[in-house]
């Protein structure tokens, strides 16, 4: 089984799929044999995550990602924020570094100089104009809780889970190549016969044409497809 967060490559690889509500079991779950594959998550999380439970996982290829947005149901503009508002971040570590460079680019707070873009957290906001309220929580909690803040940065697959249309986003994050989402095997798979045929279906043809055709053709594309 392999486990998908309604991504781009649904429409390519035919298999029989498992969900998980977190960003810890499915890695656990590939790990220990229970799933074939996962595709979730981007580089730097991967390899955070791995390092830090001794996991022999590796990526074979990244796949049309959406971007971490800004979305809100209280205001239409950023510049609509006032003093106290409160936000809601991904506790997770790499994606909450990923929303505090989003706000920082957003210049809504600023960031020690030569932070680690990894693992940045709270500790190194600089200033903070707004005064905003910063609230952590699990990523898959944060499209609920914009019913109780002013703006949540939300990871792409679970804001495209919740069905909030990046063309809504008050602002979205240009996507670096480590953040892009990546295919994911146990290390001993990489050059297996499935991680050569997942391998193929990611560089051909009919799967970027399939994307350009798609619900997902607004999504950022991997830099190989240039």
């Amino acid at each position: 089984m392999i486990f998908f967060v309604r991504t781009a490559f649904e429409l390519i690889l035919q298999s029989t799929t498992k969900e998980f509500n977190d960003y810890v079991q499915p890695n656990k779950a590939l790990n220990s044999g229970e799933i074939d594959a996962n595709l979730f998550q981007h580089t730097l999380y991967l390899k955070t995550f791995a390092k830090a439970n001794h996991l022999k996982l590796s990526a074979i290829g990244e796949t049309p990602t959406l971007g971490m947005g800004i979305y809100s149901k209280k205001i239409t503009a950023l510049s609509d924020l006032k003093s106290g508002d409160t936000v809601s971040l991904p506790n997770d570590p790499s994606n909450l570094a990923r929303a505090l460079q989003l706000l920082a680019a957003q210049k809504l707070i600023t960031l020690k100089k030569n932070i680690n873009v990894a693992t940045a957290s709270t500790a190194d906001i600089v200033t903070n104009p707004h005064q905003l309220k910063i609230k952590t929580l699990d990523a898959a909690q944060l499209p609920q809780s914009m019913s109780n803040v002013t703006i949540a940065l939300i990871p792409g697959n679970y804001s495209w889970n919740a069905k909030l249309k990046p063309s809504k986003a008050l602002a979205l994050e240009k996507l670096k190549e480590d953040y892009k989402e990546v295919f994911v095997v146990k290390t001993s798979q990489r050059n297996s016969k499935f991680g050569k045929a997942v391998k193929a279906v990611l560089k051909s043809a009919a799967f970027k044409q399939a994307i350009a055709k798609s619900e997902f053709k607004d999504f950022d594309k991997p830099a190989s497809w240039q």
